[in-house]
Order: C-alpha cells, then sequence, then structure tokens
C-alpha cells in the first residue's frame, strides 16, 4: 500500500509540474502578442504620418 501511494504522489509531481509549465507558456505567449500588437499600432502611426506628409507634398507640387 506504501508503494502505491508513493508512485500516486510522485505521478501528482510530476502533472504539477507539467501543468505549470504550459501555464508558463502560455502567458509567456501573451505577453509576446501584446508587444507584437503595441508594434503594429506604432507602424500604422508612422505609415499614417507619412501618408500625411505625402499628401501635403502632392499639394504643394500641384500650387507649383
Amino acid at each position: 500500500m506504501n508503494n502505491g501511494l508513493l508512485i500516486i504522489s510522485f505521478l501528482n509531481v510530476i502533472l504539477l509540474f507539467g501543468l505549470s509549465i504550459v501555464i508558463f507558456l502560455k502567458i509567456k505567449e501573451a505577453k509576446e502578442d501584446q508587444r507584437m500588437t503595441k508594434g503594429l499600432q506604432q507602424m500604422q502611426n508612422k505609415i499614417s504620418i507619412l501618408e500625411d506628409l505625402s499628401d501635403r507634398t502632392d499639394e504643394q507640387v500641384k500650387r507649383l
């Protein structure tokens, strides 16, 4: 009976260790997604600024 209890306890430790690794990886993945989203937003802002500058340049060329 002690051997069975020891085996079950060992399996529970392995299960908890595996679950903690999975949770850690999911949290890390979520943080990376947030970084990517922030980077994409910054790129979109820069693109919109460049489009505005291009429009202004086009208007100035038409005036000349």
